[in-house]
């Protein structure tokens, strides 16, 4: 293990992005690209990109040292093109000619490893696959902060979040990790609404809490604050029994929710009208069809965008997912990507 390296596992840095995959692992791979992640693609997250307009030669460096560690001949960051502030302050301090910037369009899921990688090498990743198997290792960009602190020696301690929703300032600051949800929450003027939930990490694909004493850790991207009579925390507070009871009956097989998935767009064979179908089936159809839920991203845009019937597509992609792990079953479909629907039509 490199001096690197090491000060990367001694200092306990993890995916900040939400993943929480150790980077000491990612830091001792041997690859190509390295990739920083700055598209920050959740609605109303805002703490990567403060973090890229005001510590900008953190990000880099961070990158340049991760770089050193894979023996990566290239390093790539991520920003969408509308943060103008954050492509510029990064540019400016981008000193190495092996290191640019990648401007990504103002489109969801932009962050999704599998569209970035695309999109700033054009290289696919395979099903079910990681970063890695296409030469290419991937990190938030407040990972590679820490790792430019790790690199002086700091632990992480602290973690860049977003307090936004019915709270009287959003706000994106730093925290101690440990730091209630409450007093997170009351640094950013306190909740404007008497009863509330708090999506933790993103209204897409966070998770929904209501217990505000909980800590801000590692991986605690923001927290979204709506009253409880939301539409968006009345259909994520659905026990997943009623989820599926509401598919099985309801879902019209219009397919709209593979038609507009992300991961589908791109040629991998993400569909979730056939897991939506699968709820109506025995045993020996989940094990048919759920494979198709396999390669989700669990984005979120087909239960909160693309389904006509404010269906759960995500939420049984998840439980399919979960089930098939649970049994040993790996992906045994189409292996080859049908390169970009899009571009084809």
């Amino acid at each position: 293990m490199s001096i690197i390296q090491e000060k990367i596992r001694q200092a306990g840095i993890v995916g900040a992005g939400g993943g929480g995959f150790p980077t000491h692992v990612k830091a001792s791979a041997k690859v190509e690209y390295v990739i920083a992640n700055g598209a920050e693609c959740e609605p109303l997250i805002h703490k990567d990109y403060e973090i890229m307009v005001r510590y900008p030669e953190k990000v880099v460096q961070g990158v340049k040292l991760l770089m050193e560690s894979t023996d990566a001949k290239k390093g790539i960051i991520g920003i969408k093109e509308k943060n103008k502030e954050a492509v510029d302050a990064i540019s400016n301090k981008i000193l190495d000619s092996r290191i640019k910037i990648h401007l990504l369009g103002d489109f969801y899921p932009s962050g999704d490893e599998y569209i970035l990688v695309y999109e700033a090498t054009k290289r696919l990743i395979p099903p079910q696959g990681i970063p890695l198997d296409v030469g290419v290792v991937v990190n938030n960009v407040e990972t590679l902060y820490n790792i430019s602190l790790a690199d002086e020696d700091k632990p992480v301690t602290e973690k860049f979040i977003t307090v936004a929703g019915a709270v009287n300032h959003p706000v994106s600051f730093i925290a101690p990790i440990g730091t209630s949800f409450s007093d997170a929450i009351a640094f950013a003027g306190g909740s404007a609404i008497k009863k509330s939930g708090v999506f933790v990490g993103g209204i897409m694909m966070g998770k929904l809490e209501f217990d505000l004493e909980k800590p801000i850790t590692k991986t605690t991207a923001g927290l979204i604050v709506l009253p409880v009579e939301h539409i968006l925390i009345q259909r994520k507070n659905r026990t997943e029994q009623s989820m599926q009871h509401i598919g099985k009956s309801a879902c019209d097989q219009c397919s709209y929710c593979t038609e507009l998935c992300p991961r589908y767009v791109l040629g991998y064979d993400v569909q979730p009208h056939k897991v939506m179908r699968s709820l109506g089936f025995t045993l020996t159809g989940e094990g048919i069809w759920n494979q198709y839920a396999s390669l989700c991203c669990a984005c979120g845009l087909c239960t909160l965008y693309a389904c006509p019937e404010n269906l759960y597509p995500k939420e049984a992609c998840d439980t399919a997912k979960s089930d098939l792990k649970e049994k040993g079953i790996k992906w045994s479909g189409r292996q080859e990507v049908m390169l970009c629907r899009l571009e084809k039509k």
